[in-house]
Formats: C-alpha cells, structure tokens, sequence
C-alpha cells in the first residue's frame, strides 16, 4: 500500500466534495453495556460533550438508513472507509470516478474482490481535522497498524480543554501513532515533534499532518526518547497500556508490558528530563488494581515525592476486558482504573485524585456482573463459530478437492466473515485464485497469509509461483529464496531440497 501526496490530493478533494465530516452525526454501537451509559451519553450530547461516531446508542440503524436515503454517495463512503465493509465495484468506481478509481487500486488503498471493493485504509473525521488509519479488518499486518481508538479521541477531546489559550514554543507526542494529538497540539504550538516506534505509524501521522495542511508538525522514527534532544514545554502521550497473556500478543493492539505499565512509566520517568523548567505533561493510562492497591499512584508517589511536580490524576473509567477475566484473577487483578495524569513541573510535589461519582461506581459494579454474563455467552459463541468453521473448513476442502471451485470458494469465504484473520482460508482460496487464473485476487491473499504468519513457507513459494506465470522472474526467484531459506531455519532439509529445485528449474528457464 502506497500512500503519498497524489493520493493524499486525492483524498482530500474527495472529502472535502462530499463533506465527509457530516458523518460524525451517524451513532455507531460500540458497546453491549448501552443500555446502561446511554442516559449519560444523551446528556453529555447535548452538552457538546461527546462525539456521538464514537459512542454507542439506541438507534444506529435508524440513522444509517437515513443516510442510505438522503445521500447515497456519502453512505457509500462510510461504509467503504469507515466501517470497512465489501462495497459494490460498480458503484464505488462511478463515485470516485474511473481514473480515480485506477489510482486507488494501483497504490494498493482499495483491493477488487469479486464484484466487491474494500479499502485497507479507514478515514475517521475528528473536529476540524480528518485522520487516516489502518482498517480493521482487512489490514492484515498486526505489527504495524495504527488506529484511532475511543481512547485517543477522548484523550484529544480532553486535551483541548487542557490547553485552553496557552502557547507552547516546543511540543513532543510520543507514542504518536496516527497523529491525532500531535495534530491538536500543532494549532497551540510554534513547533511540534511526534514519535512512534512503528515506521508504518510515521508514515501515516506525516501523510494526516499533509492531508489537514498542518505545516508545523514532524515525525520522527524513535524508542520513546531516544532520538530526542532539548527541552519540550509540553509532553503528550497516549501509550500502549494494554495487558493479556503471550499467545495474545500479536493479536491485541497496544501490549504496555507487564501488568501494562511498564512502557507509561518509562514515559512518566523521562518527564523530569525532557520538560522546560516550567514544562506540563499530559497522558492517559491504564492502572490496574492489585490485592486492592491503585499500582500506578502507589508508583508516582515514588518516583515524584521528592522532586518539584505537582499531578492531578482524574479517574475517566474503571474497565476490564470480559473475555480476560480469568487470566486476570490468575494475577490477582480486580480491575482497572483509565486515568488522564497532568504533570506541572517547577511546582511543589503534590498528588491529587478526582475519582469517579458514586454513581458511576455503581454503574460500574452492575457492568462487572453482566461482563461475567457476557463472558460465558462470548465463550459459548467463540466455541459455536469454531465448530462451524471446522466444518465449512472441511466442507470446502472436500468441493476443493472434486473440482467444485466456486463452491469451495463461497465455503472458505463465510469463514473469513466469521474470522477475517483465518489463516487457512487465505491459503485455500489464493490456491482456488490460482487455479481459476486470477492472479491479482491469489496474490493478495497470500501477501496477507505472510502478514497473518510471517514464517509460513508455503506463502512464500506460491507468491513465487504466481510471479513465475506474470514472467517476472526475478519476483519468483526472491520469494524462492525466502522460502528457502525458512525450511533451512526449521532445520527441513526435505523441504528445503525441493525449493532448491524449484530455483534451479527457474534458471534453467532463464536460461
């Protein structure tokens, strides 16, 4: 995928054309508590206090339709590049226009899929500015996505008021991801620095801060602040915080190390380093509860009771993930608390907390009970799409193996509707792709089974098989020589025979 500034052109016109940002009236469910927080929801709507596309609410398919009604351009639109959902080719092509239509495939931001287009790019409007970010289910490569969460913009929403009509000389974001603080920021600094760990992540904050025509904004590639210099008047950060066991790691954004604190806290200690002498800092995280203590402010009143900040920690939630509940109480982790921490260098050490009401406390005890509920109803559900998709699996291997490609084909792909990320399915169907002489649909699919497992062999030398019958012969050999060179890391001597015989066959044919 290939963004750069003629797509960005692109992008932005057709925004701008279609006035996007009008979907930011459209509710989107997105939790199965609302019954519980939509009283608050309403109330703070008409505050001006909630975005309403981020929030949950009673009647999301009411409004859809509407829009399905009044402005179909614009319902396609939020269905192509906000929900991420299989549009018609057809009516895409017509509304972005042929030629741009031809651009958006040959940089690799839409893909073909039958009669089908989908986009690996999601664009989500948040008050002026409009964001670009990875799509959820169709971009594959989970070390390398960048997303805007409920987190960011409720972190960016706060952190306007935060600012009020202060100015900042020099201001720093790190953990930038898609540049949604650094772009707020930018409107309140002279100069503004981002960084994030993930290149991918670079590349899209730079290509938001060209699509919003922000002129003030750089990215840099960087371990937290490794390669940073000088002081900073302001420091904004909304780290990874996550917490789940190992074989969830790949799958689940944000990992925060152990107990999820560890990368917030190595921020939290370069505070004292790299703010100026009257420097603030601002960031959210997650703190859990263990045996009953708060474990980050037992850690802040560690690191900052003898050194001149004053912090103020508002509690904006208690959370917990409902299908890791075991996992939790095997490391004896009641909840967690979301916090916002402000930090106000050159000022005396003090520590403040603004708790949740009691009646959010309540709430949140209620929610505790039906994430139990939800829990055993998502397990039995989990357990039910397995068995289905063990079956569709076989059902479909069997049509596969009899001929019968268009059936096994229609099989593996209510699989990928039930679990996007199947890894088997993207084999069997860039194999059907193969067969059927639709080189461009075989090749997608098996660039994404390498995303999903990078070490999977068979990837690499189907690629190379698909590159072999483009005639782009030096794709082929390439691929081939990654192939052989994972059976050789798996110590396969057998596979790695036949992959070098399928580099000699190559050259000879070269030859």
């Amino acid at each position: 995928m290939v963004l750069d500034t003629e797509i960005i052109d692109i992008i932005r016109k057709l925004l701008e054309e279609f006035n996007y940002r009008r979907i930011i009236s459209i509710p989107v469910v997105g939790s199965v508590l609302f019954p519980l927080s939509e009283p608050g929801n309403i109330i703070n709507f008409f505050r001006g206090r909630q975005n309403r596309l981020y929030s949950h609410t009673l009647g999301p398919s009411f409004y859809e339709y509407c829009l399905q009604v009044k402005d179909k351009s614009l319902y396609i639109l939020f269905n192509l590049f906000f929900k991420n959902l299989y549009v018609g080719k057809n009516a895409v092509k017509i509304l972005l226009g042929h030629k741009n239509f031809s651009i958006f495939l040959s940089k690799g931001i839409l893909r073909i899929d039958g009669d089908f287009v989908y986009s690996l790019i999601k664009i989500s409007p948040f008050g002026r500015f409009y964001f670009i970010s990875t799509s959820i289910p169709f971009y594959k490569d989970f070390n390398t996505r960048v997303y805007i969460g409920i987190d960011s913009v409720c972190l960016a929403n706060n952190l306007i008021r935060f600012l009020g009509n202060r100015y900042y000389e020099r201001a720093l974001d790190i953990c930038s991801g898609s540049g949604i603080q650094s772009l707020v920021l930018s409107e309140f600094s002279g100069e503004v620095t981002g960084v994030d760990i993930n290149p991918v992540a670079i590349d899209f904050a730079a290509n938001n801060a060209f699509l919003n025509k922000r002129n003030n904004v750089k990215f840099l590639l960087s371990d937290l602040y490794n390669n940073l210099e000088g002081k900073y008047d302001i420091i904004v950060s909304n780290p990874p915080y996550g917490f789940f066991p190992d074989n969830l790691k790949h799958w689940l954004p944000g990992y925060g190390g152990e107990l999820g604190i560890e990368i917030p806290l190595k921020i939290i200690e370069g505070l004292d380093s790299y703010l100026s002498p009257r420097g603030r800092g601002f960031m959210c995280l997650s703190s859990p509860i263990v045996d009953g203590r708060d474990l980050i402010l037992e850690k802040l009143e560690e690191m900052f009771s003898k050194k001149d900040f004053s912090i103020k920690a508002a509690v904006i939630e208690h959370c917990i993930n409902a299908d890791l509940l075991d996992f939790y109480k095997k490391q004896r982790v009641k909840y967690f608390k979301f916090y916002h921490l402000l930090f106000q260098k050159g000022e005396k050490y003090s520590l403040s907390v603004e708790d949740l009401s009691m009646s959010r406390k309540i709430e949140f005890s209620y929610a505790i009970v039906l994430l139990k509920l939800f829990s055993r109803y998502n397990s039995y559900v989990l357990k039910k799409q397995t068995l289905i998709c063990k079956n569709l699996l076989l059902e479909g291997k069997k049509e596969l193996s009899s001929g019968n490609l268009e059936k096994a084909e229609k099989l593996f792909r209510k699989i990928l509707m039930i679990r996007p990320y199947d890894l088997e399915s993207h084999l069997e169907l860039g194999e059907i792709y193969i067969r059927q002489n639709k080189l461009e649909l075989a090749e997608n699919y098996f660039e994404d089974s390498l995303k999903l497992y990078p070490p999977l062999v068979e990837g690499y030398w189907q690629l190379a098989y698909i590159y072999r019958l483009k005639k782009n012969k030096d794709k082929a050999e390439e691929y081939l020589k990654k192939a052989c060179n994972l059976a050789k890391d798996m110590d396969n001597k057998e596979l790695e025979r036949e992959i070098r015989k399928m580099l000699r066959s190559l050259r000879l044919e070269e030859d």
